[in-house]
């Protein structure tokens, strides 16, 4: 499953990214519309926010590993970015 996203790390039973940004305020607005996204589906990941860059992380609870809804929202990370 991982296979299918670009640059998302597994380890232990989560996978992650860091993405960067020109800005603090785009890395919030970027955080925002993943807040509104995860609402949505009900599946909210690890976030940590820091100068021009915000951690994600994801991993369903329930399972205890990554699953299809962690994937998802993967993917999704990545297309907001965009």
């Amino acid at each position: 499953m991982i296979d299918q996203l670009d640059s998302w790390k597994y380890e232990n039973k989560a996978i992650s990214k860091t993405f960067k940004f020109s800005s603090y305020l785009s890395g919030i607005n970027f955080v925002n519309k993943i807040a509104l996204l995860a609402e949505n589906m009900n599946h909210h990941p690890d976030i940590k926010i820091g100068w021009c860059k915000v951690d994600i992380l994801l991993t369903t609870h329930d399972s205890g590993d990554v699953t299809k809804k962690d994937i998802e929202l993967a993917s999704l990370c990545d297309k907001i970015q965009v």
